[in-house]
């Protein structure tokens, strides 16, 4: 069975270049947005399961925002975007051009921003897969989910990877050219199985 943790570092390389040009999009459509200057660190890539859910942040009972999306086209599965709480209202405040700190909880306003803001982000992610691959993958409508970090798959169903190591995670930080508050962000690919194995054909084409 095709997992991420059998990459050879050769292919490991590839996906990390592949996830350092996803995070530079993403940062230009978060500019774009906010309407500022935006630095990206470069991402950092993990192979999880999903009990190393406990340790995504370094904090087990941290509470997160979570942002599912389901990769459609010629890849299946799904997408996480994890962000802390903290920076998820940080990140509503800079979206409605407010002062941080004003948002406390996410009303239907904020939800509707965060939301669409996570589909930009994973669009940008997916394109680069997509420039990589050379496959067509679309995210679906998000749905967005507030819990602890070591809780957050059960929240959004995601039973059936348990045990399985096929979690890619892209750790990004962004940091914004006017205020001192970056953005960490955890973008987590989780394809079914056939899609696991397409991924490795592809990768394999292009390491």
């Amino acid at each position: 069975m095709s997992k991420f943790s059998q990459l050879k570092q050769l292919q490991l390389d590839a996906l990390k270049e592949v996830a350092n040009i996803g995070a530079g999009h993403a940062a230009t459509a978060l500019s774009h947005l906010i309407g500022e200057k935006i630095l990206v660190r470069v991402p950092k890539l993990r192979i999880l399961k999903q009990g190393a859910m406990n340790h995504l942040t370094g904090m087990p009972d941290e509470e997160v925002v979570g942002i599912l999306m389901h990769m459609l086209g010629d890849l299946t599965g799904h997408i996480l975007l994890i962000f802390p709480l903290s920076a998820s209202l940080n990140l509503v405040d800079l979206l409605l051009k407010q002062e941080l700190g004003t948002t406390k909880e996410f009303d239907e306003l904020g939800q509707s921003a965060l939301a669409e803001t996570a589909n930009i982000l994973g669009g940008s992610y997916l394109n680069a897969w997509c420039d990589f691959m050379g496959l067509v993958i679309l995210p679906s409508i998000p749905s967005l989910v507030q819990d602890f970090v070591g809780s957050i798959f059960n929240s959004i169903d995601l039973h059936y990877v348990e045990g399985q190591e096929n979690i890619l995670c892209m750790e990004t930080d962004f940091y914004f050219e006017k205020n001192n508050h970056p953005l960490r962000g955890y973008f987590l690919m989780i394809p079914d199985m056939e899609s696991l194995s397409i991924i490795f054909h592809n990768i394999n084409l292009n390491s």
